[in-house]
């Protein structure tokens, strides 16, 4: 009689542990496709994230390969986007590169022979039709030098330009601090003078 029991309740055990494993099978497979769904929902943001830093790094090894050719080192530097800009503190030195499509641009600017430094923010005011509100678009930021010398033309570093990028992204605050960044640098140059 006992091993009728034994056996009666191994045969009531057996579907119970058949479901679990079944559930737990089900569960695995869930956890498998969420896992790979999250690797592709992720992956190209992590590629863009590795891309950009490459970049980041080949600019940033670029402007200093130009600061190093003019005897000059990086006391600051910044990326942003497709260009780099960064300052010499010690040589009043500015150093620029930028990469344009497939060539690389570059500029150096001596601030010992630049006479001012200001942002040239290049806009126009558009009016909606049919309404009294207006809104201003920016075409293109620079940070343009201004020589000592008058037949020297203005050196102008391009920040943003409508025509290759889609809207703002934080450049007009930057080409702001550069601006003051250069102009106390070149306050430091005039009290060194004196």
């Amino acid at each position: 009689m006992a091993s009728t029991l034994n056996h009666m309740a191994l045969n009531d055990s057996r579907p119970h542990h058949q479901f679990i494993y079944q559930k737990q099978k089900m569960e695995l497979g869930t956890i498998i496709i969420s896992v790979i769904f999250l690797a592709l929902a992720f992956s190209p943001v992590l590629l863009m994230r590795q891309s950009r830093k490459k970049l980041e790094k080949a600019m940033l090894q670029s402007l200093a390969q130009v600061a190093t050719r003019h005897k000059g080192s990086l006391s600051k530097h910044e990326f942003f986007g497709n260009f780099a800009i960064g300052i010499d503190e010690s040589n009043h030195m500015v150093f620029y590169v930028k990469q344009d499509r497939d060539k690389l641009e570059e500029a150096v600017v001596n601030l010992a022979d630049m006479q001012d430094c200001k942002v040239s923010n290049i806009s126009k005011t558009i009016k909606s039709k049919g309404d009294s509100e207006s809104y201003t678009v920016v075409d293109r930021l620079d940070l343009s030098f201004t020589p000592r010398e008058k037949s020297k033309p203005e050196i102008k570093l391009a920040f943003y330009a409508s025509a290759g990028s889609n809207q703002l992204n934080g450049e007009l605050k930057s080409v702001e601090e550069w601006s003051k960044i250069v102009k106390d640098q070149m306050i430091k140059m005039a009290f060194r003078l004196k």
